[in-house]
């Protein structure tokens, strides 16, 4: 996991630290070496570690790629200014994407995740996701409702895609 801010690159945990911490952005590495092809059963352990410290109550697996079916329309949900009611989050178990969280003070930053990274964004938190130019993920999804999440859409600032 990386950070990109005014064009500058961190990948120091205090920076991430310093960055994500004051927002309630979670963040590890998870150790994806035992995963079989039963995902979620060889996940079960750490999974529920985390699903009953969050009370949260249900998972999927989400992928996205070039053979993925409307992947322009799917995308295009993400790509915008929007919070969620619940926490949004995610296990990286391949390929790569790009949350970009616009804090209600200081300037926007982008989240580079790949393979073993874990991030839990805050209910209410402002972001948007995009994939890399890797152009696929698959991530595990974590829920503390059986409706998942929807997307709240906030007003784009205008200096958003110059800030990152």
């Amino acid at each position: 996991m990386f950070i990109q801010q005014n064009n500058q690159r961190y990948s120091d945990n205090h920076m991430i630290d310093a960055l994500c911490l004051p927002l309630g952005i979670e963040w590890g590495e998870w150790d994806l070496s035992m995963l079989t092809d039963d995902i979620l059963a060889s996940l079960q352990v750490p999974l529920n570690v985390v699903k009953q410290k969050n009370d949260y109550l249900t998972e999927d697996i989400v992928s996205l790629s070039p053979q993925t079916p409307n992947l322009e329309t799917i995308l295009a949900k993400f790509d915008k200014p929007h919070h969620h009611v619940d926490d949004e989050v995610r296990l990286v178990l391949s390929g790569s994407g790009i949350f970009g969280v616009i804090p209600p003070e200081g300037e926007p930053f982008e989240i580079h995740v790949h393979k073993g990274d874990f991030i839990v964004i805050p209910a209410y938190t402002c972001h948007w996701f995009m994939l890399t130019d890797e152009g696929h993920i698959t991530a595990l999804r974590i829920f503390k409702t059986q409706a998942g999440w929807e997307a709240i859409y906030e007003p784009q600032p205008e200096a958003l895609s110059a800030a990152v």
